[in-house]
């Protein structure tokens, strides 16, 4: 009787720590703050501390958006109207134009990319802005897809700077004006969105 009650108290346990396994993340030279692309928001708080040194070992990995993430396609951001028409032209496409006081802003829908130009005193030339990815269609230059996993998105792009409301905002080389956020629910990507529309 003793032998049954000690297995089955020992199939308990191992079955407890089993489950507790997929809230759990494990710190290693790969992921120093123990980060868990499941339960995102749980790491924040007790990561400031470590940023730095996170945002030194991520440089050192290669994996700060920098350049080429500021695209998707044909498309990069600070492309001219002009030339941005020369790729979307010849494609289904619809257009809409809003002004807001101190800018215009001009969005182009492909399928399930949109694309925002916008002019202001700032910027008297209209230049792509923002590009967001809604659908399956496009992937980034990384190869991250709406409907992709946050294990996928972690693998890619590696732990977040910050996460807030199931948006995750990454780390940009030296400091530059652009964003990369990613929109996860329920550990899904759902929306994909490179912009330096804030400055």
């Amino acid at each position: 009787m003793k032998k049954l009650i000690i297995f089955l108290m020992t199939m308990v346990l191992c079955f407890g720590l089993t489950a507790c396994g997929g809230q759990q993340a494990t710190v290693s030279p790969a992921n120093p703050l123990g980060f868990n692309p499941n339960n995102p928001e749980g790491w924040s708080v007790e990561a400031q501390d470590k940023w730095q040194d996170w945002s030194d070992w991520m440089t050192s990995k290669g994996l700060p958006i920098s350049g080429k993430d500021y695209s998707v396609g044909d498309f990069s951001l600070g492309m001219s109207l002009k030339k941005a028409a020369k790729y979307f032209s010849a494609k289904p496409f619809s257009e809409t134009e809003e002004d807001n006081g101190s800018y215009i802003e001009q969005k182009v829908t492909l399928n399930s990319l949109v694309l925002c130009f916008i002019k202001s005193d700032n910027h008297p030339s209209v230049s792509l802005r923002e590009i967001d990815i809604t659908g399956k269609k496009y992937a980034t230059p990384r190869g991250l897809r709406v409907g992709d996993s946050a294990e996928k998105l972690y693998e890619l792009y590696g732990i977040p700077a910050s996460v807030s409301k199931n948006v995750w905002t990454f780390a940009c080389e030296n400091e530059t004006r652009e964003n990369f956020y990613v929109t996860v629910v329920n550990g899904v990507v759902e929306k994909i969105r490179t912009t330096n529309i804030a400055d």
